[in-house]
């Protein structure tokens, strides 16, 4: 059903859905730049859902970014075919090991601490810290309120 809230067309047509290549394309390779507290936080995130996920033996996720354009506001999570890492994974992941060539990148299909490990070395590739005005020294490390 669609919606027919006012105003909705004009969302739809503004609203744009992205895959991870795009967003490398858009930032021109470059992180997207965001500030210390919102990079220590997105940072922290990260590191317990990954932890969490990779205890229940979780694999495939991924991440989404939303951007109001508007008023500038990032909104991150992770999202996507949350799939166990079982037996169907464990004898998929050996396959593609088998039928690899020498030189050829690393499998698609890996362990869930080893997913955990890339994904959190990707999100830190995706987003960069930079230095605001009301940024200092002592609040590097601060974790804004939740809730």
């Amino acid at each position: 059903r669609r919606p027919t809230a006012p105003g909705a067309a004009k969302l739809r047509r503004k609203a744009r859905v992205l895959l991870d290549e795009n967003l490398v394309e858009i930032f021109a390779g470059m992180p997207i730049p965001v500030c210390d507290r919102f990079k220590s936080y997105l940072t922290n995130a990260i590191m317990y859902d990954t932890w969490f996920l990779s205890l229940l033996n979780i694999v495939d996720y991924s991440i989404i970014v939303g951007v109001d354009r508007e008023s500038g506001v990032l909104v991150v999570g992770i999202i996507d075919y949350m799939r166990q890492y079982d037996l169907i994974k464990k004898l998929e992941r050996v396959g593609k090991s088998v039928t690899m060539v020498a030189g050829q990148a690393a499998p698609t299909v890996i362990q869930p601490p080893h997913y955990r490990q890339r994904f959190r070395s990707q999100m830190e590739r995706y987003f960069a810290s930079v230095p605001t005005p009301y940024t200092s020294e002592a609040d590097l490390f601060l974790v804004p309120p939740l809730g």
